[in-house]
């Protein structure tokens, strides 16, 4: 079965293969069966290489997510503290934790 004779192909399409298949001292059906075996190695690839790009992101997204949390972490615990958190010395504080 020629696979380059349907209605949609253009006679340049149907050529090529013939012109492929002479040079390369092959049949024709073994010109579109190369074809047909790339397309279906080029989808699985393509398949592929889009799982390991959503693993990346998802990935990239939980060390961002790490970072960020990290940051507002290191942020709490280097900014100034309130009066009621202990920013002053004990000795500013009453028996009940307000400041003398």
């Amino acid at each position: 079965m020629n696979t380059f004779t349907h209605t949609s192909a253009t006679p340049t399409a149907v050529k090529k293969p013939k012109e492929l298949a002479k040079k390369c001292s092959i049949t024709v059906s073994q010109v579109s069966n190369w074809f047909g075996n790339k397309r279906i190695r080029y989808k699985k690839n393509i398949g592929k290489f889009q799982e390991e790009a959503n693993l990346y992101a998802a990935k990239t997204a939980v060390t961002a997510a790490h970072a960020v949390a990290a940051a507002v972490q290191n942020h709490q615990t280097n900014s100034p503290t309130t009066p009621n958190s202990g920013g002053y010395p004990p000795s500013c504080y009453q028996s009940d934790g307000r400041l003398q």
